[in-house]
């Protein structure tokens, strides 16, 4: 309809459609006309919900008993019969995956294969496959025992030298006590639609 909108030539006049439509969405400094995707902007929007989920888990007790009871928002299924608006929720949580990462409290919240807590990568888990074993580990078993440093020794026992590296590169703050999930394109780590839409477009 926004396609006929703008290039109709009148009631009777399907016109000429000058240019794609998907190149109209793209940005004014990519040299388009910067219009909305309504596909990515309605996937932002819904992945407000899913970054609600995660961030209220007092709040998600529904969602979580009835697809994820016993994984995490991330590793969640779709599940059998799934409502409309948990279908639409799964399917946005690819905008989340790349745009957050979580900062590292004391690491029992993260799942190592599963979660995105990796810096400078653009979905940023740790690539796979890996040993059986690493995908039952969370953060927190990586760390020294009653410390907050990693435990190199076991880090370059279960991953090769690129997943090794890409780990210790995770800053451990002392003052950061509680895993958090944070937003990488907002200065306060909070999602916003207008970041995930961006996000999404890229």
């Amino acid at each position: 309809m926004l396609n006929a909108f703008w290039w109709c030539g009148g009631s009777n006049n399907k016109g000429i459609r000058w240019m794609a439509w998907d190149r109209l969405t793209n940005s004014k400094k990519e040299g388009s006309l910067g219009f909305r995707d309504f596909r990515a902007f309605n996937m932002a929007m819904v992945a407000k919900q899913g970054w609600f989920i995660m961030n209220h888990p007092l709040v998600s007790i529904f969602f979580k008993a009835r697809y994820f009871p016993k994984t995490s928002f991330f590793e969640a299924n779709l599940g059998y019969n799934p409502s409309f608006v948990w279908r639409s929720i799964w399917k946005a949580r690819e905008v989340l995956m790349l745009g957050c990462r979580w900062s590292v409290g004391d690491g029992s919240q993260i799942k190592i294969m599963h979660e995105p807590w990796i810096r400078g990568r653009a979905v940023g888990c740790v690539n796979g496959p890996q040993q059986q074993g690493t995908y039952n580990l969370v953060v927190k078993d990586l760390l020294l025992p009653n410390v907050k440093q990693w435990n190199m020794r076991l880090i370059r026992e279960l991953f090769d030298c690129v997943g090794a590296k890409a780990i210790t590169y995770v800053p451990l703050i002392e003052d950061v006590t509680v895993d958090r999930l944070v937003w990488k394109d907002e200065k306060d780590g909070q999602y916003s639609v207008r970041s995930g839409y961006r996000v999404w477009k890229k």
